[in-house]
């Protein structure tokens, strides 16, 4: 049998600088810092992140794949327009996935999946986060204890193709969410516009740790009805199924 080659240091540093550049750009694209249908030029980002050429053109690759970022002919790179459309479906494809992978984790989930959850609910717990005026640094850790907590809840489902794709799922919500209902109602709120208002209520009641603590509760204690219920209702957040028109933009 042939002995492994292994890589060559200088392919190790490449592929660490690939994965750094693709961690970044996403970030940025997924929290809102790189705007819907952005250009995203290489030179420009090469700059910015202080990364090379190749790093930046393989990020860009794998983001193209994941759906968060677009080719197009004689414009370049740039990122995905945001729509109203693909909001509403994603909420519908989070759910769905989301409701069978919680089914299956509940009946297969052990002792470490429990204590998994309960981890993530008490990290969870301690963010605080005043959503009619964020902070947006205290917002990005929310949202991201908010997955974890998620992930937690369904990572006893032992399908790790499905995760994954909840996980991409999530994370062109999360993107939807913040341009279109996040911060453009804490923006309007301030005010006084009532429509906006109604969104912030809605938001306050579905971001609280109490519901999410209902969540937990139902999962641990096995109630597969009562937590298919809540994780549905938790997961519809849209404008139109709040009774409040889309804003548009972030302004």
């Amino acid at each position: 049998m042939k002995k492994k080659t292994a890589l060559p240091t200088t392919d190790i540093e490449q592929a660490s600088k690939s994965e750094v550049a693709y961690l970044r750009v996403k970030s940025d694209i997924v929290s809102g810092r790189i705007s819907s249908d952005e250009p995203l030029r290489v030179e420009a980002l090469k700059s910015s992140y202080d990364l090379g050429i190749t790093p930046i053109r393989d990020a860009l690759a794998r983001l193209v794949a994941e759906g968060f970022v677009q080719l197009r002919h004689n414009r370049g790179y740039c990122t995905t327009r945001l729509s109203a459309e693909d909001f509403e479906d994603l909420v519908f494809s989070r759910a769905t996935v989301e409701t069978v992978l919680l089914e299956r984790a509940i009946e297969r989930g052990g002792e470490q999946w429990e204590v998994g959850i309960l981890t993530a609910h008490h990290l969870l717990g301690k963010c605080k986060l005043d959503i009619r005026d964020p902070d947006l640094n205290d917002l990005e850790q929310w949202e991201e204890r908010h997955i974890d907590f998620h992930m937690a809840l369904v990572s006893a489902a032992d399908s790790k193709h499905l995760l994954a794709f909840y996980r991409s799922l999530y994370d062109h919500f999360r993107r939807h969410q913040k341009a279109f209902v996040l911060l453009p109602s804490a923006n309007r709120a301030v005010q006084g516009d009532k429509d906006a208002l109604s969104a912030i209520k809605e938001l306050e009641k579905r971001m609280a740790i109490e519901e999410h603590t209902k969540l937990m509760e139902a999962a641990i204690s096995r109630d597969v009805d009562l937590a298919i219920k809540l994780i549905r209702e938790h997961s519809s957040l849209t404008p139109s199924r709040i009774g409040v028109p889309y804003f548009v933009g972030s302004e």
